[in-house]
């Protein structure tokens, strides 16, 4: 069963600051997924998984920790 992809609440100004400033290897993929899905250049986990070079369950896996707690708890 596919879960849909939650909604990206956090505005376009927001996401890019965060992902200039990151510097953490384990944040910069997290954050980069959800610019890549925010600006529609992804459209599912499968997508992103490629374009970052993880597992899409790995994408699943990220989604699923934004869902429940937001960009602070990627």
């Amino acid at each position: 069963m596919r879960n849909p992809v939650p909604p990206i609440r956090e505005d376009a100004a927001t996401r890019k600051e965060r992902l200039k400033h990151e510097h953490d290897g384990h944040k910069k993929p997290r954050l980069q997924m959800l610019y890549l899905l925010a600006t529609g250049q992804a459209h599912s986990r499968q997508d992103v998984a490629h374009l970052l070079g993880v597992h899409r369950n790995t994408i699943g896996r990220w989604l699923a920790i934004y869902a429940a707690g937001g960009l602070d708890a990627l």
